[in-house]
């Protein structure tokens, strides 16, 4: 249908429009250098700005400093960061490329996490074992199989100071 003619010519045009592109990804580049300012950069653009070796500073999108402040505070007293990007109204992606940005706020977080865990599964044992006085060891595995587990694990002192003692070998079979 299309004669060959023509055909070359589209080619041609579109090899244009792609170097029209790069030269104006070269002159953005050019006036932001000029005006000392950050590129302006999208995700489709970023590899035309690394190949002509620009360093291009990849800040969470959508994340101003004011914003970045209130999601980092949300973050450093343990909120989850599916919640905090929901209240943002951004990805969770963008939540926590601020959290990269802070890396003491991971241990933090994990401490805090630990503590809650440690705390919830404390309750749940003192709890059993105040309401069933005479309950052995083996009882309260079977009944709190999550939290014993949970507490053998990770604070084995702590759970054997608060459950009752062993029964002596010699009386745990008793016939």
């Amino acid at each position: 249908m299309f004669a060959n003619s023509s055909f070359r010519s589209s080619s041609v045009s579109l090899c244009k429009l792609s170097e029209l592109k790069l030269e104006v990804t070269i002159d953005a580049i050019q006036v932001s250098t000029s005006l000392e300012s950050p590129v302006p950069c999208t995700r489709a653009a970023l590899p035309g700005f690394l190949s002509v070796g620009v360093v291009v500073n990849t800040r969470p999108s959508k994340v101003y400093e004011d914003i970045e402040r209130a999601i980092w505070l949300k973050l450093f007293i343990g909120e989850k960061t599916q919640d905090v990007a929901a209240e943002f109204s951004l990805s969770v992606e963008a939540i926590e490329n601020v959290l990269t940005k802070h890396p003491e706020l991971k241990l933090l977080r994990k401490r805090i996490w630990y503590f809650a865990d440690f705390t919830h599964h404390q309750n749940q044992i003192l709890n059993y074992v105040q309401a069933n006085s005479n309950v052995t060891r083996n009882e309260i595995k079977l009944a709190m199989a999550a939290s014993y587990m949970w507490l053998y694990k990770h604070e084995k002192e702590w759970l054997y100071q608060n459950i009752p003692t062993e029964i002596p070998r010699n009386k745990r079979y008793v016939r």
